[in-house]
């Protein structure tokens, strides 16, 4: 028992200090958190095994690309700034993806989006499944729930789902239906009135 909290401590101060990191996608150009003097400054970017990938003039609004997945680090003249990971590009649209289809097949809307939210935080929180787990609710689902642009698109989509739930219980879409029915008189219009319906 007493490894196994030990071990549960680690993991979970690990998915913290990975959260430090400032995680970029490859080969797409970001700007680097730097605060950069007015003056322009030497960046470099130094891949795990310290070799230097990337040395140029940086002025502060400039943005870099780097190609390859992994951990870097940046040094602004000679001095270590921040640590970066990048991971590949087409991992941004594997949790999008997982969710439409976990809605498809199982037909739960939140089970999907809870998995795709799960896989998203896998990934930045350095691919530790007890992190992103807890990540997931104390902090992802805390600042979603705290933000007003957030909380407005729940409302919406909760009064749209009772303006739906009003009607069907109405009668009102099996009367449309009723209606879509009766100009079906062809094969061309049936597939219309399906389509409709």
């Amino acid at each position: 028992m007493k490894k196994f909290l030990i071990l549960f401590w680690l993991s979970l101060s690990y998915g913290v200090l990975a959260q430090t990191t400032q995680l970029e996608l490859s080969g797409i150009p970001f700007e680097p958190e730097i605060s950069a003097p007015d003056t322009a400054i030497t960046l470099a970017v130094k891949n795990q095994s310290g070799a230097v990938i990337l040395k140029r003039k940086f002025s502060g609004k400039e943005k870099i690309k780097i190609d390859e997945s992994g951990v870097y680090e940046i040094f602004s003249n000679g001095k270590f700034v921040t640590r970066i990971r990048v991971i590949p590009a087409w991992f941004s649209l594997l949790p999008p993806l997982l969710a439409i289809l976990l809605a498809l097949i199982f037909r739960q809307v939140l089970v999907a989006l809870l998995s795709g939210i799960y896989l998203g935080a896998f990934f930045i929180y350095d691919y530790n499944f007890i992190a992103a787990f807890f990540r997931i609710a104390d902090t992802i689902i805390v600042e979603m729930l705290t933000d007003k642009d957030h909380i407005l698109i729940i409302l919406f989509t909760v009064m749209i789902g009772g303006v739906v739930g009003v009607i069907s219980a109405n009668g009102g879409t099996i009367g449309m239906a009723e209606v879509i029915v009766k100009k079906a008189r062809t094969a061309r219009s049936g597939m219309i009135a399906s389509w409709l319906m």
